[in-house]
């Protein structure tokens, strides 16, 4: 059996930030490569009815 070793990460894969509104809903993610932004919307029972990336609706 091995040995566990200490590792280090040399590049930063991924760094998202994330928003919430008041209800915890996520409202947008932002960090994709290229400053891409997720935005989402919620209707009054908390279910996702929109996702838009970078301004255009999906």
């Amino acid at each position: 059996m091995g040995t566990l070793e200490d590792t280090q990460i040399v590049d930063q894969v991924l760094n998202l930030a994330y928003d919430y509104d008041l209800e915890g809903n996520v409202t947008a993610i932002d960090g994709f490569e290229g400053d891409e932004i997720h935005a989402f919307a919620y209707d009054h029972r908390d279910r996702l009815t929109n996702w838009w990336l970078d301004g255009g609706l999906q």
